[in-house]
């Protein structure tokens, strides 16, 4: 007999509720000032103050909620490059992104990537903003 699966989760992104595709665990990174302006995997341009993220495999452009595992702060970021290319990685995060789950300083931190579907194509201006989770912390806070 034939067990019904439980819906999707839901994350809310600018007023639409996404499933939750798909779910990874890991160590991120962050990259920023070298890369700073230059071309994305997609052909946008990089900014380290966008919340914008680089996986190995995940669609381009693509949307992810990335949460920190030991604080359980959270944020939406745009997925627009691939990386990261050190072994033991899942995924890259701008510095902003980074800011946001409070781990520029540690250099890594522990997430939980949930992939969100595909972002707009056209809207380059990186449309994520930070989900408030245990332990986020607003620019004003830091």
């Amino acid at each position: 007999m034939w067990t019904p699966s439980p819906p999707p989760a839901l994350v809310e992104v600018n007023g639409a509720r996404l499933p939750v595709q798909a779910t990874e665990e890991g160590t991120a990174s962050w990259y920023g000032a070298r890369f700073h302006g230059r071309l994305t995997a997609n052909g946008e341009i990089f900014d380290k103050h966008a919340l914008t993220a680089a996986h190995l495999t995940m669609d381009l452009p693509s949307l992810a909620r990335v949460t920190r595992l030991d604080t359980g702060a959270s944020v939406i970021v745009r997925v627009n490059d691939r990386g990261p290319y050190i072994e033991g990685r899942v995924i890259d995060l701008s510095r902003a992104a980074a800011e946001a789950l409070d781990f520029v300083d540690e250099g890594l931190a522990e997430v939980r990537i949930e992939a969100l579907g595909p972002a707009d194509a056209h809207d380059r201006a990186a449309v994520s903003r930070i989900v408030r989770g245990p332990g986020a912390r607003t620019a004003a806070q830091r």
